[in-house]
């Protein structure tokens, strides 16, 4: 599984579905909608959680 935090609305669902069929890897998409918000996010986790971070 690969945990990511991105912005609402960053990944299309059928890009995600190919990545998943290819791979078989699946991808948690945690999202924020600002920069704040995510930095509040990031500190609450202590900077944990993640494996891949669009800020």
């Amino acid at each position: 599984m690969v945990n990511v935090f991105t912005w609402d609305d960053y990944f299309q669902p059928n890009i995600v579905d190919a990545f998943q069929k290819a791979t078989g890897i699946t991808i948690n998409i945690s999202t924020h909608g600002s920069n704040g918000v995510a930095a509040s996010k990031l500190r609450a986790a202590g900077g944990k959680g993640f494996d891949l971070i669009f800020p």
